[in-house]
């Protein structure tokens, strides 16, 4: 072998074992100096470990994600929440994504929940949810499918590539023979997995892509484009995000968000999440009704004068929402009617931001 070494760079070494007691290797010589020992190594942007669990890599890739984070907390007084989102998509969860198809595997579930927490820390600073809320709402409310389901789409899309041919031949030729030569088929077969000896083998890429591609409709496997396949699986792992009609609104969205998601001041939200000034989920209005979102829209007396002010607005604004069951009715004013148009809509979430305000039942802190 030839090299041609940077002059400005040592020469380094890393040995890459997953065995207990690593084998000693001898000292290496190059140009007559002894090639210095380290434990791991960055090679295009990915940093590899002595062995291969890519802890360095990750915990480098959190710490420049929390400082994004913390650049959307600071951002949210000032942006609508659209931008902050496309902030997260653009600036942060790139960071995340770096070679997820190499590290992703079950032997580094830790770490991976870590990176989770990270994307939950973010979707936190862009609705001004309180730490508690449910993460399902609050993936829903911003439309994010969770990291977990993210690694496993870019997987399955990486692999749709080197089975049709996207890929340099290197990475095709290890596939199994039926899978290469039919990759520019109409229809694409189900293939023989590779048999793994060890499970953290199983988990690896092809082993792990080869089973799932498997498992696939034939109708996605067959798509077209990588652009049609990905949106395929992307479509059933990500919510549809409901509506904020983009207002520069940031402390009327946030209290309505609150609210959708069911984490706010109202005492049923504080005592389901175990509050200790919270011992009973009633309404302080002594009509004996548990004070969730629907009693304090509709029904609570403290507020009748502010909801009566409400509904008189979507009247002059020409928006019939009555008669409705109290439940619809109450989903009306949270998310806006899909048959009314984005005009009507803004309407409604003016009205009931206004009316929120108005009963300042959120301007103390949600530990009073």
């Amino acid at each position: 072998m030839s090299f041609n070494p940077d002059p400005s760079k040592s020469a380094v070494e890393v040995h890459f074992s997953r065995k207990y007691t690593p084998v000693q290797a001898p000292p290496l010589m190059f140009n007559g100096t002894v090639v210095e020992k380290l434990d791991s190594q960055k090679h295009l942007g990915l940093i590899l470990d002595s062995r291969l669990s890519f802890a360095p890599h990750l915990e480098e890739k959190m710490s420049k994600a929390n400082q994004g984070i913390g650049l959307i907390n600071r951002l949210r007084a000032f942006l609508p929440r659209h931008s902050l989102l496309n902030i997260y998509k653009v600036f942060v969860r790139p960071h995340l994504d770096y070679g997820d198809i190499i590290y992703d595997n079950p032997g580094n579930n830790s770490l991976l929940q870590r990176l989770e927490s990270i994307q939950y820390n973010a979707a936190l600073a862009i609705t001004g949810c309180f730490r508690g809320t449910s993460r399902e709402k609050l993936y829903s409310e911003l439309g994010l499918e969770t990291l977990s389901d993210r690694r496993f789409c870019r997987k399955l899309c990486f692999f749709y590539k080197i089975v049709n041919g996207y890929t340099p031949f290197y990475l095709r030729k290890i596939l199994p023979d039926n899978v290469v030569n039919s990759y520019a088929l109409r229809s694409r077969p189900a293939v023989r997995s590779i048999s793994a000896r060890t499970e953290s083998f199983q988990n690896t890429f092809f082993p792990f892509c080869l089973s799932q591609w498997n498992k696939l409709d034939c109708h996605i496997r067959d798509m077209p484009t990588i652009a049609s396949f990905k949106r395929s699986l992307f479509n059933f792992f990500r919510p549809i995000a409901p509506p904020t009609f983009r207002v520069n609104d940031s402390r009327g969205v946030i209290l309505l968000t609150r609210l959708r998601v069911g984490f706010s001041h109202l005492k049923e939200h504080k005592f389901r999440h175990n509050f200790l000034d919270t011992v009973d989920p009633f309404c302080s209005c002594r009509t004996n009704s548990i004070e969730n979102t629907e009693h304090y829209l509709l029904h609570c007396p403290k507020y009748s004068v502010q909801r009566t002010i409400l509904f008189n607005d979507l009247h002059n604004a020409c928006l019939t929402v009555l008669p409705l069951a109290c439940g619809n009715l109450c989903y009306v004013l949270l998310y806006g009617k899909q048959d009314f148009s984005n005009a009507d809509n803004l309407e409604i979430y003016h009205a009931v931001v206004k009316y929120i305000i108005a009963t300042g039942r959120f301007d103390a802190s949600i530990f009073c």
